[in-house]
């Protein structure tokens, strides 16, 4: 997926004479690298998406970066966001009641013991 972007972005490496040829020899080496993982590549599904336009840097931002960070990036940071609210919550509650049994315990004089 990346390599698709950065040749539909023209950007290094595939900004070279025939970037055609360069998507074939990394694709080929990203192939021999995960010969292994061919099992998994048969049972995978397509997605249906279509490939990315031609893409400019701007259009790159927006294509790859931008649906990343709005389809990702922010709604994971709000679910550990409330996540991380919930345990700072529980964090006071917890202190407040060991600070409690705390003053119980040293107002009992040790007759608790």
């Amino acid at each position: 997926k990346a390599e698709v972007f950065l040749f539909r972005a023209g950007v290094p490496p595939y900004d070279q004479e025939n970037p055609i040829q360069v998507l074939v020899n990394r694709v080929a080496d990203v192939s021999e690298t995960s010969r292994d993982l061919k099992l998994f590549y048969v049972m995978a599904e397509s997605d249906g998406k279509k490939p990315p336009p031609n893409l400019d840097r701007a259009g790159y931002i927006k294509y790859r970066l931008d649906t990343q960070i709005e389809g990702f990036f922010i709604p994971t940071a709000r679910k550990l966001a409330k996540k991380s609210s919930m345990l700072k919550t529980c964090q006071a509650l917890l202190a407040t009641g060991s600070a409690a049994i705390g003053l119980v315990a040293g107002s009992a004089g040790g007759a608790m013991t």
